[in-house]
This record gives C-alpha cells, sequence and structure tokens, in this order.
C-alpha cells in the first residue's frame, strides 16, 4: 500500500522490513541513511513486525523523499486499528531531514488516509510538553491542543473538519 505526496511517497511496512539487520533498500527502492533504524523505531521492530503479521491495514509506514534521490527520510502511523473512533498517531524524521517539512506532509497523508475510513473520528498525537518542534509540526498538520496526559505528555488531536486542504 502506497500514499503519494508532494514530495513522499509513504509505504506501508511489512513484516520482513521490521527485522533487525533487514537490508531495506532494495525492499523500498531507495537509499537507507546510516542512522536507521530511528531512534524510536530500534526500540519497535518487534512490535511493528507483529503488527504487520496480525493487520497489516496498520503496520507503520515509512516516508520516501522523492525530490531529488529518493532516501527513506522517516516512519511512522498509527497504534492500531481505531478504538471507538479515535486514532493514536506518532512519527519520526532522521535528524538530517529535520526543518524541511517532511514531517507535516507525512502526517497530513496519514491523517487524510485514515478518515477515508468511516470508523475514524478523532486522530490523537502526543509530545514532550517542551518539544516545540514536535508541537508545530502537529499545529502545522491542523492538530488542536488539548491539555496534558496522566503522564504529562501534551495532547493534541485532530477531527475530520480540522484536516487542512
Amino acid at each position: 500500500m502506497k500514499i503519494q505526496t508532494a514530495r513522499l511517497e509513504l509505504v506501508a511496512g511489512t513484516a520482513e522490513m521490521f527485522v533487525p539487520g533487514c537490508d531495506l533498500g532494495p525492499l523500498l527502492g531507495c537509499a537507507i541513511p546510516e542512522s536507521w533504524p530511528f531512534a524510536n523505531a530500534a526500540d519497535h521492530l518487534e512490535v511493528f513486525r507483529s503488527m504487520a503479521e496480525t493487520d497489516p491495514e496498520w503496520a507503520p509506514w515509512f516516508f520516501i523523499a522523492t525530490d531529488g534521490e529518493r532516501r527513506l527520510v522517516g516512519d511512522g502511523g498509527f497504534y492500531g486499528p481505531p478504538e471507538d473512533g479515535f486514532l493514536m498517531v506518532g512519527y519520526e524524521i532522521d535528524q538530517a531531514e529535520w526543518n524541511k517539512g517532511f514531517a507535516t506532509e507525512a502526517l497530513r497523508a496519514l491523517s487524510s488516509w485514515a478518515f477515508e475510513r468511516a470508523d475514524v473520528g478523532v486522530i490523537e498525537a502526543v509530545t514532550e510538553p517542551d518539544a516545540g518542534s514536535s508541537q508545530r509540526v502537529l499545529a502545522k498538520a491542523g492538530f488542536k491542543p488539548g491539555g496534558l496526559t496522566d503522564e504529562g505528555l501534551s495532547l493534541f488531536s485532530l477531527t475530520r473538519s480540522d484536516l487542512p486542504d
């Protein structure tokens, strides 16, 4: 499964892509940075592999830049299928690709894809309270601040009507 944006191709991951040591380049058809797996992915490869095996529709996505050399710039997706109309989204961008708009572009594309389903009413995301860059990405993607979680994280939410054009 793929989603195309102006500068990105989002590719849904398969179980084989989340095996430690997997050569992703040929599978994704792009250059893979030395920093892969990124911090979050490195800690969750087994969880991502399991998600791809049990419910491929909700497997994490790879973000591939298409504005020149095809290269992996990030990854992200949902924490699982919707529950009572709610989804939780997460993402990460290779540090070498920060401040280029890739996170906002990918987050908008994932949100639009999710809202094509009738059973999705709200998408939520959390950040550290002092993560200004992440909060700006969420705001540019249409997410609204919603206070703090019980764990002290900043909560943001997006409804179908908040989705930017």
